[in-house]
């Protein structure tokens, strides 16, 4: 998908499925507790979109992205903006990429269990960066927001 602005529904993906969006934005999911964007397998590659929305304004998303499953996982969300859900990602499984990227106006930012990693270097975190985790890497974290996050 490219250019693509979508207010409601949501994304599940398993086995071999695949999500890849560009420029993109995806929100209220639907009625709560909804996921926006939820894998137990294959590949999601989501760069320069937003998921949610700006901050102050309604989303009927519980979490922008939720990961779990024992499938082999791909992820990829960057360059993006991941605003406005109950909890902006619930990575229960997969390595995730989750670079350059603006996390703000969530209740909370990350919920990871289990063997699950993620990269979150170079990201905004408006809360203040997670807390440090052999699990989470976190590089070079930004001061204030990436400049170019977000749809082109």
């Amino acid at each position: 998908m490219n250019y693509v602005e979508q207010t409601g529904g949501a994304f599940s993906i398993g086995g071999t499925g695949k999500v890849i969006a560009r420029d993109s934005e995806f929100s209220n999911a639907g009625s709560f507790p909804t996921d926006l964007l939820v894998a137990s397998g294959g590949t999601i590659d989501m760069q320069y979109s937003w998921l949610g929305l700006p901050e102050g304004q309604a989303d009927t998303t519980h979490c922008d992205m939720h990961f779990e499953g024992s499938a082999p996982l791909n992820l990829t969300i960057s360059h993006t903006n991941v605003s406005t859900a109950a909890v902006a990602i619930m990575l229960y499984a997969g390595d995730a990429n989750l670079t350059y990227n603006n996390w703000f106006g969530n209740t909370q930012d990350i919920d990871r269990t289990g063997t699950a990693k993620g990269d979150l270097s170079n990201g905004y975190f408006k809360k203040g960066n997670p807390a440090a985790s052999a699990s989470l890497t976190q590089n070079t974290m930004a001061t204030a927001m990436v400049s170019d996050a977000g749809p082109r």
